[in-house]
């Protein structure tokens, strides 16, 4: 019911472009979470449910292999678009002709 009520306000204030917008976003989202968190977590519990699993390694092994290859690559996608790349020269040009 809450649902309804905020996309029915949403729609109000924001009109149906502010909607479609919104509703885009929180799909985005929905399918996110449910690609990441929830296969994640899915596989994580098969792995650990096998014999002779140690939670240790696991870690170890979680943690090279996926979280920091995405933290890596979020600060590096961040770092760039922070930072920009400036084709500009000392002189004020682009290098793109006169």
């Amino acid at each position: 019911m809450l649902e309804v009520l905020l996309q029915v306000m949403i729609t109000r204030m924001l009109g149906l472009a502010g909607y479609g917008t919104y509703s885009t976003w929180v799909s985005a989202a929905d399918l996110v979470y449910w690609v990441l968190f929830s296969g994640i977590t899915k596989c994580n519990t098969f792995y650990l449910s096998n014999k002779g699993t140690e939670l240790r390694r696991f870690k170890a092994k979680y943690y090279s292999r996926y979280v920091l290859p995405v933290l890596t690559t979020l600060a590096l996608v961040l770092a760039l678009r922070l930072h920009g790349h400036s084709t500009n020269y000392r002189d004020g040009t682009s290098g793109n002709g006169p």
